[in-house]
């Protein structure tokens, strides 16, 4: 079985980040996925917009980053529970 390639998805990724509506912020986190690799997306919409991208994390490297996984989408959780505002 073959497995899309992540990165393929990352214009439209970014242009629903782009337009996303967001109260919290001028940045929006984001992350795509196909099941087996990530990669963690931060859109700053300032004057210009810009992005980065996270290294890809696959969980099947021999060093299991499932667990980096884990921990950037732990981080994820506490930036929106100290949100003002943010929906919980």
């Amino acid at each position: 079985m073959q497995t899309a390639r992540v990165d393929v998805v990352l214009p439209q990724a970014l242009y629903h980040m782009l337009n996303a509506r967001s109260s919290v912020g001028d940045s929006i986190f984001g992350i795509i996925t196909n099941g087996r690799e990530y990669n963690f997306i931060k859109v700053k919409r300032t004057a210009p917009s810009w992005y980065s991208r996270s290294r890809f994390y696959a969980i099947s490297n021999p060093g299991n980053e499932l667990y980096d996984v884990l921990r950037v989408l732990r981080r994820f959780a506490e930036i929106v529970s100290i949100a003002p505002g943010a929906a919980v």
